[in-house]
């Protein structure tokens, strides 16, 4: 799943679902490139603006050159690249608008794609090379973070694809020997080991020392890191801003952030919960701010560690919360008896240590408290209504923490400010203030939707109808930001799964629909949840059995074992299309699947989508279509291994223990053991993770969940603990149409997919999941099952 910050650029104004950035309009983008008329052609994207030479031809990879720029050096910039690409006739692209550039250079925006502004694929690299790097001399931008610097200008290079190849759903590369690889796209320069390094990128990096020694990287975003780092015995953390990157919304970079908190820090000294600055200085071409190291967790996670959201009294936990809160109020009152707004208050700047005594962080968005100026950072939730200035932008982060220590859900209120009363009326006990504080910043319009109502099914598919888009072509109904990453038409975030869940609903086939999906790119890559394979085991059940056979052959298998977009969901396709279709050819394939699944090994995170739960799944299902016992024993095997990954705990049951983190969910979690489990215990009701299924489920049992969906959230917990009541999901349920739909990732926007949306909650409604409900009807299977006739044949067309 892609990372939360990668979601700000689909949150586009006005639209309630994600969506892609759209081209720039006329007047927005950059002026118009001086080609010649009738030689070149330009295609604009959402992302990029391509102009090709007509006749020319990209190869298929190579070195390619890439500019960086300022938002005020852009336009000239681009004027020259322009021009040197027309006189030489080499293919160019760029972003299309200046609010691209700010997008791509923003504080949050993706490091591995940080500065690009213009990509250049040149014939003779060495001569384009040095060209541009002096036309370009002594123009400013900020550090490409993936590729080698030319000179000391803008110009940048890496070796990588120029045509879009992928290889298991990502971008790729082809080694010599013909073979398709990941073309690694991340921070840092990477050369494939069978590409030699061009004289002119050949010249070492001189870098002044950094008078500290760094001992650990704590955060990077695309303005710099955070790192911890000890001199003369001290250990201090180490705060970095490049300059050019890490835009803010006034154009601010890292650089003048950082400047500004040294300031603030310096002023505020004295106050206790403060860090201490020791030094702001310049190394190679970044500034550092070296500071005290402030001991204690980020609030958040304090709320989620200590807040009872898996116990039935949270009394205690109110009390500390409570007591916390004041300090916090007390904190920030010091700072602005000192002349300062914070400016950039949330959870994540605020630490709480092992004896609750409460710290600041993170002052680079501070401002006088006079200047009547607007925030220009923000996260989702805490940021305050446009216009709002001064001490009140505090204010209303102060009103919207105290929320979140009993509902942590703030940034759905954002979304659907309807959703305040249900939260304020979860958390109980507000301060009068705080509430007023609220209602005035939200100012809810609309009444809530009645949940559960009478039919929530009902409600759910009519939300689910209103948002189809079959004439849109990159997608079906609006799902997560993966879908324009994977394509519009996979089971776990695409059309596959809607089409899935509205037929599991009892819903007839809208025939706009199928035929969507049929002739529907398909995904890139082989694989269930966001590959072919999903995709063809819905196609095959609606009918469209050639389609679907198509897809099946399309791509090579996957190499992992899992569930999500490995081996495991491969066979159980074939297995649920053989079993329909009476096929033994099918069986064959996915027993081959199975031997070259069960012989991998390696630690994998526990749940149905990512751990050992979906193959042991796979190898039950096996078991039950071959009568081979020893897929019986495999599936128990590998739902041990999920099942160590889960220690028990008194308050709270079993749960996947991730690091710190203890996850109960189904896609990656103690829930998706649980669910397989269940499905093992007809069977082997001796088996360990069977008689582990109370501290499964009561893990499931949770008060409280960030998300309210199918794999990383309340509905899957709902599924794998059967009796629970669907009332905890009212906390995330919003008016739709004349329906009810649900928040994605982040909260920010509806989402009617399958993995962590509308769609998913319909399949927990309804109690229906994918391989996990008898292919077969009239052919029970366990130790006393009695074979038909038919189904001995197909049993023995195998030997």
């Amino acid at each position: 799943m892609p990372s939360t910050r990668s979601y700000d650029d689909y949150c586009l104004p006005g639209s309630v679902f994600f969506e892609r950035p759209a081209p720039s309009l006329p007047g927005e983008g950059f002026p118009e490139l001086p080609l010649p008329p009738g030689e070149w052609t330009v295609r604009e994207s959402a992302d990029w603006r391509m102009a090709m030479p007509n006749g020319a031809d990209l190869p298929e990879q190579g070195w390619k050159l890439h500019v960086s720029a300022t938002p005020a050096t852009a336009a000239g910039t681009l004027a020259i690249v322009a021009d040197y690409c027309v006189r030489e006739r080499l293919p160019f692209k760029h972003l299309p608008s200046p609010a691209s550039l700010l997008r791509r250079n923003s504080k949050y925006a993706g490091r591995g794609g940080s500065g690009k502004f213009v990509t250049i694929y040149p014939r003779d690299f060495t001569a384009a090379a040095a060209d541009l790097s002096q036309l370009l001399l002594g123009r400013p931008g900020p550090y490409i973070l993936s590729d080698r610097r030319i000179g000391d200008g803008p110009v940048y290079a890496r070796y990588g694809g120029f045509r879009s190849l992928t290889v298991d759903g990502v971008p790729a590369i082809r080694r010599p020997d013909g073979v398709l690889v990941p073309d690694v796209r991340s921070p840092a320069f990477q050369l494939p080991d069978w590409v030699t390094l061009p004289p002119i990128l050949d010249r070492p990096r001189v870098r002044t020392e950094l008078p500290y020694r760094v001992t650990g990287a704590l955060h990077f975003s695309n303005g710099g890191g955070v790192y911890r780092a000890e001199r003369d015995g001290r250990t201090v953390v180490l705060k970095e801003a490049r300059p050019h990157a890490g835009l803010d919304v006034a154009g601010n970079d890292a650089v003048h952030r950082l400047k500004r908190e040294h300031e603030v820090l310096c002023s505020l000294a004295g106050i206790p919960g403060i860090p201490v600055a020791y030094e702001l200085f310049e190394a190679w071409e970044h500034t550092f701010l070296a500071m005290e190291e402030i001991a204690g967790i980020p609030l958040g996670r304090w709320i989620a560690v200590h807040s009872g959201l898996y116990g039935p009294d949270d009394t205690a936990y109110r009390r500390r919360a409570t007591a916390v809160a004041g300090q916090l109020d007390a904190l920030v009152a010091a700072v602005h008896e000192r002349g300062w707004v914070i400016g950039d208050l949330h959870p994540r700047n605020v630490l709480v240590g092992a004896d609750d005594t409460v710290r600041l962080i993170d002052f680079e968005c501070a401002e006088p408290i006079g200047s009547g100026r607007v925030a220009t950072l923000g996260v989702p939730g805490f940021r305050a209504p446009p216009g709002t200035r001064g001490a009140d932008l505090d204010h209303h982060a102060l009103a919207a923490i105290r929320l979140t220590f009993l509902v942590p859900l703030t940034p759905l209120l954002e979304l659907a400010p309807e959703k305040l009363g249900t939260h304020l009326r979860y958390a109980r006990d507000l301060p009068a203030a705080t509430a007023k504080r609220l209602r005035d910043a939200w100012q809810p319009t609309r009444a809530e939707p009645e949940w559960p109502g009478p039919d929530p099914v009902a409600a759910l598919v009519r939300a689910l109808h209103a948002t189809a888009t079959p004439e849109r072509g990159d997608r079906l109904f609006p799902g997560d930001i993966e879908q324009f990453r994977s394509g519009g038409a996979g089971f776990g975030h695409g059309a596959a799964g809607v089409l899935h869940a509205l037929a599991a609903a009892g819903e007839p086939l809208v025939p706009a629909y199928g035929e969507w999906l049929r002739s529907a790119e398909p995904p890139a890559a082989a694989g269930f949840w966001t590959g072919t394979h999903g995709v063809a085991y819905v196609l095959d059940r609606l009918g469209y059995e050639d389609r679907a056979d198509v897809l099946l052959d399309l791509h090579t298998l996957p190499e992992g074992p899992d569930f999500a977009g490995g081996l495991a969901g491969a066979g159980l396709t074939l297995l649920d299309i053989a079993t329909r279709r009476r096929t033994g050819e099918l069986i064959d394939r996915a027993v081959t699947i199975a031997e070259r699944m069960a012989a991998q090994d390696g630690d994998l995170p526990a749940g149905l989508l990512t751990g050992w739960s979906g193959p042991a799944l796979f190898c039950l299902r096996l078991f039950e279509r071959t009568y081979d016992d020893r897929w019986l024993s495999e599936a128990a095997r590998l739902l041990d291994r999920d099942l160590a990954r889960c220690p028990f705990e008194l308050d709270s049951g079993r749960q996947y223990l991730d690091g710190n983190r203890r996850l109960p969910y189904v896609g990656t979690g103690s829930a998706g053991v649980a669910l397989v489990a269940a499905e093992l215990a007809p069977h082997l009701p001796d088996a360990a993770a069977v008689q582990a299924l109370p501290e499964l489920r009561q893990a499931c049992m949770s008060r409280l969940t960030a998300y309210p969906g199918l794999m990383q959230g309340r509905a899957g917990l709902l599924l794998a603990a059967p009796g629970q009541s669907v009332q905890s999901l009212e906390l995330h349920a919003v008016r739709y149409a004349d329906g009810i739909a649900f928040p994605g990732t982040t909260l920010r926007r509806l989402s009617m997919d399958v993995d962590g949306g509308t769609a998913g909650i319909l399949l927990a409604l309804v109690k229906s999941l994918p391989f996990f409900t008898p292919p077969t009807p009239g052919h029970p299977a366990g130790p006393n099952r009695k074979e038909s006739e038919p189904w001995k044949a197909f049993s023995n067309s195998r030997n």
